[in-house]
């Protein structure tokens, strides 16, 4: 595999290797799915068993790419050939140094980020891994659990209808 090969795979997979939650039952496929969330005027995710996904907000160019999951997260952005940002990149069967993104130099940085399953009772989020903080409160709040499809963070279509487990979440817990 080429340098220039290697570069665009790690584009379009948009490898990030984050500090959060790992679990090893967790497959892209269960994930599958279309998301809403608030931010960005409105953003609509859809995940595909195989990885692939569509991601449109508001006004701005809709999203096409591929990723793949890593230590319980994937990254969502542009896949055009990479600027790496922070640090060079591992090989791409070693997704295990980090942290850093791939991005191109003119993209949105608004748009590429990781994303984090998080099962609250039959309910599925997908956390964006700086946001953690800002969702806990959420909950805290009373904003979350929400009954309407729309909040900060994505959200599986449908499941603003599913209950949630009476205690926070194990991930809320450790930052109280």
């Amino acid at each position: 595999m080429t340098s220039r090969t290697a570069a665009a795979a790690l584009a379009a997979a948009l490898v990030v290797c984050p500090a959060g939650v790992a679990s090893d039952s967790i497959r892209l496929a269960d994930l599958a799915g279309t998301y809403v969330s608030s931010s960005d005027g409105g953003c609509l995710l859809e995940l595909r068993k195989d990885g692939s996904y569509t991601l449109s907000c508001g006004s701005r160019p809709k999203l096409k790419g591929q990723t793949r999951l890593i230590e319980g997260g994937f990254g969502i952005g542009p896949s055009r050939l990479p600027t790496v940002i922070g640090m060079p990149p591992p090989a791409p069967d070693d997704p295990t140094r980090g942290p850093y993104i791939v991005r191109t130099s003119d993209d949105d940085e608004s748009l590429s980020f990781w994303l984090e399953p998080l099962r609250w009772g039959d309910r599925l989020y997908l956390i964006r891994s700086a946001d953690y903080e800002s969702f806990c409160g959420s909950i805290r709040a009373g904003t979350e659990p929400r009954t309407t499809p729309t909040g900060e963070a994505f959200l599986r279509r449908g499941d603003h209808r599913k209950v949630t487990a009476s205690q926070l979440p194990k991930e809320c817990e450790r930052s109280k």
